[in-house]
């Protein structure tokens, strides 16, 4: 096992990726940086497919990951229905299906990798 095979299975750093996401989808829409504010759906497909890619690295369970990966999608949007009106944020089914496609790739390059 090489160096970077052992330190792509710390479990840590699909932790850290999810509360990236979580803190991310959170925050205001107007004090998301710049260079970070493109569209939406691609988004939400890269961080959970760089999610996905994490998890499925560390914990090597393909049902787990995408359970865990579509729950939290949905998770977060539910989050976001909460968030007040001022933060520009909004449930959106679509970005539901964004977040699971980019779950389907994580594992996928995951397998490959």
């Amino acid at each position: 096992m090489n160096l970077i095979d052992k330190l792509l299975r710390r479990k840590g750093w699909s932790w850290l990726c999810g509360g990236l996401i979580i803190i991310l989808c959170a925050i205001p829409s107007k004090e998301i940086p710049h260079s970070l504010n493109f569209y939406d759906k691609t988004q939400h497909f890269l961080a959970f497919g760089a999610w996905a890619f994490l998890a499925m690295y560390a914990y090597v369970s393909f049902f787990r990951v995408v359970i865990g990966g579509a729950l939290f999608g949905y998770g977060i949007e539910i989050m976001q229905y909460l968030l007040p009106a001022s933060f520009h944020r909004a449930y959106d089914l679509a970005d539901v299906l964004a977040d699971f496609i980019g779950v389907l790739l994580g594992i996928s390059l995951a397998i490959l990798f």
